[in-house]
């Protein structure tokens, strides 16, 4: 048993019938979301990237006239996650249909096994 198996069998994480590796995905996607968040904070001038929320609250304290917050910085953070979100969402819907259209015209196993049953006969 690996390391990383008893860790996560120790926090209690280990898939489940129900969820399967949901909660631990779930939990290893907020970790590194904080990270890229953090370092955006620290290393880009203080905007977030991964949630938006931080930038909204940032925006209202720049309107408040409040000190070191930034009206352009936190509206080209908000501006820059929704075109990549927009993006993101055409790119998915367009690469979602085509993957249907491929997985649609694919024999399935049924209709193969059938189609060798009939050339067998």
């Amino acid at each position: 048993m690996s390391i990383g198996t008893r860790a996560i069998d120790a926090l209690g994480f280990a898939p489940d019938e129900r969820h399967g590796p949901l909660p631990l995905l779930l939990l290893v996607l907020t970790m590194i979301t904080g990270l890229v968040d953090a370092v955006s904070y620290l290393k880009l001038g203080h905007v977030f990237v991964a949630n938006m929320t931080g930038n909204v609250v940032f925006l209202g304290f720049a309107v408040a006239d409040a000190e070191d917050f930034s009206i352009p910085a936190s509206l080209l953070a908000i501006a820059a996650f929704l075109a990549g979100a927009l993006a993101g969402g055409r790119l998915g819907t367009r690469l979602g249909i085509i993957v249907a259209v491929f997985w649609q015209s694919r024999p399935t196993s049924k209709s193969r096994s059938s189609a060798r049953l009939a050339s067998h006969r």
